[in-house]
Parts: C-alpha cells; sequence; structure tokens
C-alpha cells in the first residue's frame, strides 16, 4: 500500500516551507560555526599562553614538575598525530612551539613518562573509533615525531 501523500502542494507553501527549512539550517551551521570558532580560538590562546609560560620556566608551575605537567603531557603527545588532522586543530603544530615542543620532549624523556606512550596505539584508537568524523576509518601513517630528540630545557 502506498501511503505517501499525492495531494498537490501549492508552489508558495514549498517556497515557505524551504526557506524556512533552510534558513533555519543556514542559521544553525552559522552557529555551530561561530561555537567552534570560539573554541579553536581558546585553544590558540591557550596554546599561546602555555608557550610564553614555558619561556621563561623549565615546568608550568614553576621549576618542579607537577600533575599539571603531567595532564599537559597527554594532549601535547596527542596532538600533531591526532588533534591537529582528526580534529582540524591545524593551526599550528606543537612542532611549531619551540618551547612547547622542547617541553614536550623533555617531559617524554622523563623516567616513566616514555614506557608509558604507544604513538600508534593512540593514533589508531583515536581514527578508528571517531566514524562520525573518520567514516573510512583511515589511519594515517605520519606525522614522524622524534620525542627523543635533544631538547632545550635544561637552561632554564
Amino acid at each position: 500500500m502506498n501511503t505517501m501523500n499525492t495531494k498537490p502542494v501549492k508552489l508558495n507553501q514549498l517556497s515557505t516551507l524551504s526557506t524556512t527549512r533552510t534558513r533555519g539550517l543556514g542559521r544553525l551551521a552559522h552557529d555551530c560555526q561561530a561555537i567552534l570558532s570560539t573554541i579553536f580560538k581558546n585553544l590558540i590562546d591557550s596554546l599561546d599562553y602555555w608557550e610564553t609560560i614555558l619561556s621563561k620556566q623549565r615546568y608550568l608551575c614553576g621549576n618542579q614538575l607537577t600533575q599539571a605537567d603531567i595532564c599537559l603531557f597527554t594532549t601535547l603527545y596527542c596532538f600533531d598525530s591526532v588533534y591537529y588532522v582528526l580534529f582540524k586543530c591545524n593551526l599550528r603544530r606543537i612542532l611549531d612551539y619551540p618551547n612547547l615542543w622542547n617541553y614536550l620532549k623533555d617531559l617524554y624523556q622523563h623516567p616513566g613518562f616514555k614506557v608509558t606512550c604507544n604513538l600508534d596505539y593512540t593514533k589508531r584508537a583515536y581514527y578508528m573509533s571517531m566514524t562520525e568524523i573518520n567514516p573510512n576509518r583511515i589511519v594515517p601513517k605520519g606525522p614522524i615525531v622524534d620525542f627523543d630528540e635533544i631538547h632545550d630545557r635544561v637552561r632554564l
């Protein structure tokens, strides 16, 4: 049985409905973009803030490693390989922030950090599970990141 409504629709009704729906969607898309733009700006502002702080001191709270450093480490560790690409946080990589990059390498090279890290596993976990934004579940091969590269944090 065909339950489709076959009554003729007046052209002006269709036009009104279409315009209302289109404007509504357009407004929602604009609002979403505005929210995302604000979040993106906050992210970049935060990275810039910590870049400045870390130009003057070795760790977030001075010269002693704290839980705050451990928390930031997990985000910075994933940033270039996951957030930059998958979440489109692609204005600058951590590698482009000299103090954040050297800070990240410094933390990674501390005893206890490196043994907890597996970048391939982390990338697979993100890229394979986020099917709404990566429906084909493609896991990029790069970037190649050398966390064992010499850092300059001992100067602080």
